[in-house]
C-alpha cells in the first residue's frame, strides 16, 4: 500500500513536503511501489528520506524512477514491523506531551501577564489535560492489535493465551456468558479483558465499545 510513505517528508524547496508532492506514486505490483520524480534534482533528496524513515525499504532508483521493492510479510519482518509501529507510537505520545508542555507555559505567561486569573489557568491546564489523554489514548488505540473473541470456550482461551503471549501490545476482549468460566478466564490472563454476559446483548456490546448497528457477529470459540 503506496499510504506507508505517507509519513515520510522529504526535505525540498525549504520545507518538508510528502513524497506525493514532489512525484507520481503508483504500485504496479503488489509488492513494488514506483515514484516519478518530478525533478532529477530531488532524486538523491527522496532517496535520503526514505532510507532515514525506518521503514526498512531499499530504494532502487532508474533516472528519476525510484521502485521500492515491499519485503515479503515473514515473521521477522512481522517483528520489524512491530517495533517500527511501536516506535512511532512513542514518538507520536512524545510530540503530544510537547504540545501539552507549550499550552501550560503559555498559560503561565497569561497568568503572569495578568490577562488570566489562577482559577482560569487551572480550568485550562486541565482541559489541556483531557485532550492530551484522548490523543494519547487514541495513539495506544492505533498502535495496538484489536481483537474481539465470542465465547470462552477452550479454543477461544488458548487462542487469548497465545495471542497474550506472541504479541505483547494485543487488547483482547472476551464476552463470556457463562459467570464461573469468566471468572476462570480472568484470573488465567494477564492484559486480557474479560465481559461476562450474552455477545447478543446490546449492552454488553456497549460495554465492550461496540456499535450494535454495525456488529456483525463473529464465530463462537
Amino acid at each position: 500500500n503506496a499510504a506507508m510513505l505517507d509519513l515520510i517528508k522529504v526535505d525540498v524547496y525549504g520545507q518538508l513536503m510528502p513524497i506525493n508532492q514532489v512525484g507520481s506514486v503508483t504500485t504496479p505490483e503488489s509488492r513494488m511501489i514506483n515514484i516519478q520524480v518530478w525533478d532529477q534534482n530531488n532524486v538523491s533528496l527522496v532517496d535520503a528520506a526514505i532510507k532515514k524513515s525506518e521503514l526498512g525499504l531499499n530504494p532502487q532508483i532508474d533516472g528519476q524512477l525510484i521502485r521500492l521493492p515491499v519485503p515479503e510479510l515473514n515473521e521477522e519482518r512481522r517483528i520489524e514491523l512491530k517495533k517500527l509501529i511501536k516506535a512511532m507510537g512513542e514518538k507520536c505520545k512524545i510530540a503530544i506531551r510537547n504540545i501539552r508542555r507549550d499550552a501550560n507555559e503559555e498559560l503561565k505567561k497569561l497568568l503572569k501577564s495578568k490577562e488570566i486569573g489562577e482559577d482560569d489557568e487551572k480550568t485550562f491546564e486541565k482541559n489541556v489535560q483531557t485532550v492530551t489523554d484522548k490523543h494519547i489514548d487514541l495513539v495506544e488505540e492505533k498502535v495496538s492489535s484489536k481483537i474481539l473473541i465470542i465465547g470462552g470456550g477452550n479454543i477461544g482461551f488458548n487462542l487469548a493465551k497465545n495471542i497474550e503471549k506472541s504479541f505483547d501490545s494485543a487488547r483482547i476482549k472476551i464476552i463470556e456468558k457463562n459467570k464461573e468460566r469468566a471468572e476462570f478466564i480472568a484470573n488465567e490472563l494477564n492484559n486480557s479483558i474479560i465481559i461476562n454476559g450474552d455477545a447478543l446483548d446490546e449492552n454488553v456490546l456497549a460495554e465492550a465499545n461496540l456499535d450494535p448497528t454495525t456488529f456483525s457477529g463473529t464465530g463462537k470459540v
